[in-house]
C-alpha cells in the first residue's frame, strides 16, 4: 500500500509541475489582454489624459499603469 501511495503522489506532483508550467505560459497573454482592453477603454474614455499637451504619454501611461493596478487588486480581492 505504501508504494501506491508513493506512485499517487508522484502523479500529483508532477500534474501540479505541469499545471504550474501552464500558468507560468498564460501569465503573459493575460495580462497583455488585460494591458489592451485598458488601454482601448481609455481611448473611449471621456477622461482627458493630456492636461496641458506636454506631458501626454507621460500622463497617459501613469493613468494606464494606475488602473491595471488597480484592476488587477480588484479582480485578487
Amino acid at each position: 500500500m505504501d508504494n501506491i501511495n508513493v506512485i499517487n503522489k508522484q502523479l500529483t506532483m508532477s500534474k501540479m509541475k505541469q499545471i504550474d508550467e501552464l500558468t507560468e505560459k498564460l501569465v503573459p497573454q493575460v495580462l497583455h489582454k488585460i494591458y489592451k482592453i485598458v488601454d482601448r477603454e481609455m481611448e473611449y474614455s471621456d477622461i482627458d489624459f493630456e492636461p496641458d499637451g506636454s506631458e501626454c504619454v507621460r500622463d497617459y501611461q501613469d493613468a494606464h499603469d494606475y488602473i491595471m493596478n488597480q484592476l488587477l487588486n480588484k479582480l485578487l480581492r
